[in-house]
């Protein structure tokens, strides 16, 4: 699959990605707000694509708070369905770099985006490559 300047797009489609995820977002134990996710698979492992918003807990327009308290959620949780229902837990912060988010922006908008990508790759067992389908097959079906 090639974007728009015909360079190669590498990874995967996952059938999980066709289906939104519930997250909630906390402060230590303090629910803050709660949106939707969905995951895709890249060559690197799943990654889950959510709003900016629901991350830094701020409003992408004029920066201020969202919660009525001012809380930034500092991890996130991910509820996923099947067989059984899975809370996969999400840290927010880098604890080794804490001013720097964990999370993936739009290479060129950054922070002017409200969509964030962040690298799962612990979830691969939950989110495997075994649902998915190359981007590339996708691609040769459609030609």
């Amino acid at each position: 699959m090639h974007d728009d300047s015909g360079r190669k797009i590498a990874g995967f489609f996952d059938s999980l990605s066709a289906v939104s995820r519930y997250i909630r977002m906390y402060f230590g134990q303090a629910p803050l707000a709660s949106g939707t996710c969905f995951f895709v698979m890249s060559t690197d492992g799943p990654v889950l694509v959510t709003n900016r918003h629901n991350f830094t807990g701020l409003d992408n327009i004029t920066g201020k708070t969202l919660h009525k308290e001012c809380g930034i959620p500092d991890h996130a949780v991910v509820t996923l369905h099947g067989p059984e229902e899975v809370h996969y837990h999400i840290d927010l912060v880098d604890h080794a770099n804490p001013e720097a988010p964990s999370w993936i922006e739009h290479p060129t908008l950054r922070t002017k985006a409200d969509i964030v990508a962040l690298p799962v790759k612990e979830m691969a067992n939950i989110i495997g490559e075994t649902n998915s389908v190359s981007l590339d097959s996708v691609s040769s079906q459609g030609n």
